[in-house]
């Protein structure tokens, strides 16, 4: 198995974090395109981790969705409009 090179990580790193540290907000879209990338450079090909990696994926696709379309809510400020959760 091949390694990322150090420079690549440090790079990784210092970018995701300029990124991420001015933000003051955390939320998982923030992290979608350091994950991109990440994934793009990591040399591990082995079947069966890809498989349980695209498990873990459409798991919580398949979570979120149904969150969406069938657990709506409402805002005690705005009764009888039915909110949606997005991520």
């Amino acid at each position: 198995m091949e390694h990322i090179p150090r420079a690549l990580t440090l790079l990784y790193i210092l970018g995701t974090s300029a990124v991420l540290i001015p933000a003051h907000l955390l939320e998982p879209r923030y992290f979608i395109i350091p994950y991109i990338f990440w994934r793009l450079s990591y040399p591990e090909r082995r079947i069966p981790v890809i498989i349980v990696e695209l498990i873990y994926e459409i798991v919580i696709n398949a979570i979120v969705l149904h969150m969406f379309l069938y657990k709506p809510f409402e805002w005690l400020h705005e009764p009888g409009i039915k909110q949606r959760f997005m991520w």
